[in-house]
């Protein structure tokens, strides 16, 4: 049995594009394109990571068909309207933390991402550590309230 090689497009070329890129090098991934705000920023980080092409703007690369998936590493107010798009376009994706910029973004990228059957991985590093997984424990049996009630203002 063959395998198809997959082929990733990063989505932003600052400090964690570039951490993913690298680590994407380091385990062989191919890495098929970047795309940036500015046309000097994609071919930078093209040109740094040996990829071949780069583009200035992000919807390019999401409805390219050489691209298999998605590595969404922007700012945080760019990654719902990114996710959105991966999905539309039938596209896994993987977001940088945090998923969004509120929990109604967030929920709508999962009910769509569930919809249609896309994998959306959520890059979050600490999901796991043992003071997070005892915290949500907690908020789970109530400790600390209703985390779901609206907060109540002392005026």
């Amino acid at each position: 049995m063959t395998s198809k090689a997959v082929t990733i497009g990063i989505i932003g070329t600052g400090f964690m594009g570039k951490v993913h890129a690298e680590g994407y090098k380091l385990f062989d991934f191919n890495v098929g394109m970047f795309a940036s705000r500015t046309e000097e920023k994609a071919k930078a980080a093209a040109e740094e990571f040996g990829v071949a092409r780069w583009t200035d703007d992000w919807r390019e690369l999401i409805e390219d068909p050489q691209i298999d998936c998605v590595d969404i590493t922007v700012p945080n107010h760019l990654h719902f309207d990114m996710a959105m798009a991966c999905i539309r376009a039938g596209k896994p994706f993987l977001i940088e933390k945090p998923l969004a910029r509120n929990s109604q973004e967030g929920e709508e990228i999962v009910r769509a991402a569930k919809e249609k059957g896309i994998v959306a991985v959520y890059a979050e590093n600490m999901r796991f550590k043992p003071a997070l997984v005892r915290t949500k424990q907690l908020v789970d049996e109530g400790a600390f309230g209703d985390s779901h009630a609206p907060l109540e203002r002392n005026s």
